[in-house]
């Protein structure tokens, strides 16, 4: 009976293990979990980093990325019974035969049960490592970003500024049949004044004081001749060209066949309420109209026109030229002679653009990176004690100092638009944004 009634706490005590384990493998499950993620984001972060030193030391870049992650979570479970069982029995001694009387013995036999009961939760992560150089990778790698990309950044509210100086690598001014003034955003650490990077400042400072912005307008695209009348009037033909998207225009006696796309350009706020007069903004809308019409459209330009007098191209920067940018800013901050560092007005404050010192000058940093020469880290800061500004853009150079500024906002940015390149079919080419007005 006691027996029974053992095996029934034995029982018991394994199914409270399996509940109990149940609870831990789901704990432990959410902890993996986040535990895997953070171990991606440490991993992504110190990949970024680390190929911005090699392009600081003009080393080769090597890229990766993690493609796959996955996890098996086992549990085991052991319980054993508890307690003590006390059995008594009795026996008799001598020779029945003899004449010596019988012995009666009590005989006690002791068992103990000692309870054990507990349960194991492990984990067995797997990875895949993708090495990223195949010529797929390579060719949208090295590709400029479109204009599509510059709006989608600019509408969902990231700093004008950020995006200027990340986006492009040099304007062009040109007036009339003039020569073109070229404003390079590039930080020349053989520049002890870094004056190149201090012009491109003052023309962003100026650029975004006419308050810019960008608009999506339709800018179709003609397709064949014109076409006579008894071409257009087939229904059928009609309904399949529209499911292709395809549209007819009236162009006098005939029609045009074109296809239906949107374009995107920049626009001006005005300066102040006085500045254009009704009639005149009539003006200015009519030649942007009459300029859009003249100039081939596709995904790399964008083009803005009051008159046409001045014409401003923008030179956007492929993912590895941004990445390479950034190593340029960094080898600036870390040159031997008057080092210095970007610091842009963003949001009402004096920020860097990117900063990574010498691993140990900070006394708290957010990630580290290191090449077989030296070790980097991007400083940890408050961002409360950064010096207020007025100006949207403007930019000045310092000494170095432990700021983190956009650092880390600057990687985001890479890694997203390395990821939105990850393939191209056509070859790298140059990419254009071109803004025409006074």
């Amino acid at each position: 009976m006691r027996t029974t009634c053992y095996r029934s706490v034995l029982a018991l005590a394994v199914l409270a293990s399996f509940a109990l384990a149940g609870c831990s493998a789901h704990t432990q499950l959410a902890t993996q979990a986040v535990s895997f993620n953070r171990t991606v984001e440490k991993a992504q972060n110190e990949m970024l980093l680390l190929n911005v030193i090699r392009a600081k030391e003009r080393l080769p870049m090597y890229l990766t990325g993690i493609s796959g992650l996955t996890g098996n979570l086992s549990t085991s479970l052991t319980g054993t019974l508890g307690g003590t069982y006390t059995g008594t029995g009795q026996k008799a001694t001598g020779n029945a035969n003899s004449a010596a009387p019988g012995v009666t013995v009590t005989d006690t036999l002791a068992r103990a049960y000692t309870p054990s009961f507990g349960g194991t939760v492990s984990a067995n992560p797997t990875f895949t490592l993708a090495v990223l150089d195949t010529q797929e990778f390579m060719r949208g790698f090295l590709t400029p970003l479109g204009k599509d990309t510059l709006n989608y950044y600019w509408t969902q509210g990231w700093p004008q500024a950020l995006l200027i100086y990340l986006f492009v690598q040099r304007v062009e001014i040109k007036v009339g049949d003039g020569v073109p003034v070229v404003k390079e955003n590039y930080p020349d650490s053989s520049d002890i004044g870094a004056n190149k990077l201090q012009g491109f400042g003052d023309w962003v400072q100026t650029f975004l004081a006419q308050k810019p912005d960008i608009e999506e307008v339709p800018s179709p695209v003609d397709i064949g001749p014109l076409l006579p009348e008894k071409k257009v009037a087939n229904l059928g033909k009609l309904v399949e060209m529209t499911k292709e998207g395809l549209v007819l225009t009236p162009s006098g006696k005939a029609y045009q066949l074109q296809k239906k796309q949107s374009d995107f350009r920049f626009k001006f706020g005005k300066p102040d309420k006085c500045a254009t007069a009704p009639e005149k903004s009539e003006v200015v809308d009519s030649k942007k109209r009459e300029y859009l019409q003249n100039v081939t459209q596709d995904r790399t330009k964008m083009t803005i026109s009051n008159n046409d007098s001045e014409t401003t191209t923008f030179f956007l920067r492929s993912p590895e030229a941004i990445l390479y940018y950034l190593g340029e800013l960094m080898r600036l901050a870390n040159r031997k002679v008057n080092p210095l560092v970007a610091y842009v007005c963003i949001q009402d404050r004096l920020q860097p653009l990117f900063v990574a010192r010498p691993a140990g000058t900070c006394p708290s940093t957010l990630i580290d990176a290191e090449t077989a020469q030296e070790r980097f880290a991007i400083p940890k800061s408050d961002p409360e004690n950064l010096a207020a500004c007025k100006t949207p853009g403007s930019l000045e150079l310092k000494p170095p100092a432990c700021d983190t500024g956009r650092s880390m906002q600057g990687l985001s940015f890479l890694n997203q638009v390395i990821s939105l390149q990850k393939s191209a079919k056509d070859n790298p080419g140059t990419a254009l944004v071109r803004i025409v007005g006074n």
